[in-house]
């Protein structure tokens, strides 16, 4: 998976065997290639996990269009790799243009996923979808969907379904997308200005950032210095890091606030960075 890789990826995976994770990191090139191909030749994964499109939380960028997509789509094929592609962001690109997902390009070993809860009702709705090869993958995600919650919500499938079919989805898309690009851009305008030693990344869309301190300094520290100004930092970035790091990194959230809150929770984050890492 992708180093950092999102957190509740990690924990679902860990429930197995347990698992043995190998990352790659991710550039504003999309995976290291290099690595990527070594990982896939060498290692023999049962699959690989990436969000390709605004990476949560490694970047909030996308694998750019169109030569990255079709190298991870390349090396799968000649690897015998599923390539497992979390799109959960996919429609929230700020620009509002749509990625070629890397499925497209190897649909023989792609499996996809998204989920309504990021677009129509986050996070309410927690209802999501799948596209992989059927029957033998979706036949499995069938099997253990049921044994873990023995049915699906049909109340809130019947929701959407209304919902998709009598309201404009687009155009609440692109209203989503608008709020979240005026939010993200505060938030880097404020990182830059109030905490100039703090790096980040600047995402194309999605939902969060990653914030990256001088070595030395500790996110579990901030995390706790936050609490006691009233903000959160959910979570300090080393449960993102499957193979260990990240100690020095954190997750930002950018949807979910009012440009006064952001303005407000910002101050308060600069005030705990001074008072409470080492």
């Amino acid at each position: 998976m992708e180093r950092p890789g999102y957190l509740g990826a990690i924990e679902a995976f860990s429930y197995y065997q347990p698992p043995r994770f190998k990352t790659v990191a991710v550039t504003e090139d999309g995976p290291d290639m290099a690595a990527f191909r070594r990982l896939c030749r060498e290692e023999r994964p049962a699959f690989f996990y990436g969000i390709p499109n605004f990476q949560n939380p490694p970047s909030g960028t996308a694998y750019p269009p169109d030569a990255a997509r079709r190298e991870c789509a390349k090396c799968c094929r000649e690897t015998d790799t599923l390539f497992y592609e979390d799109d959960a962001f996919g429609e929230l690109a700020f620009d509002g243009r749509p990625r070629m997902p890397v499925k497209a390009y190897a649909p023989e070993c792609g499996i996809m996923s998204g989920s309504f809860s990021k677009t129509v009702s986050p996070p309410g709705m927690r209802i999501g979808w799948i596209y992989a090869p059927a029957p033998p993958v979706i036949e499995k995600f069938d099997s253990v969907r049921q044994a873990a919650d023995l049915h699906p919500n049909a109340l809130s499938q019947a929701v959407i379904y209304r919902y998709l079919t009598t309201h404009d989805y687009e155009g609440h898309l692109e209203t989503v997308r608008q709020v979240y690009k005026k939010n993200c851009q505060q938030m880097c305008d404020l990182l830059d200005d109030l905490l100039p030693d703090v790096t980040h990344t600047t995402p194309e869309g999605g939902m969060f950032m990653l914030a990256t301190m001088p070595e030395g300094k500790d996110s579990m520290a901030l995390f706790q210095a936050c609490l006691k100004e009233k903000v959160a930092v959910l979570p300090p970035g080393v449960p993102f890091y499957a193979e260990g790091g990240g100690h020095n990194t954190f997750r930002l959230n950018f949807s979910a606030a009012t440009e006064e809150e952001i303005e407000i929770g910002m101050r308060q984050l600069k005030q705990a960075y001074h008072c409470g890492t080492v």
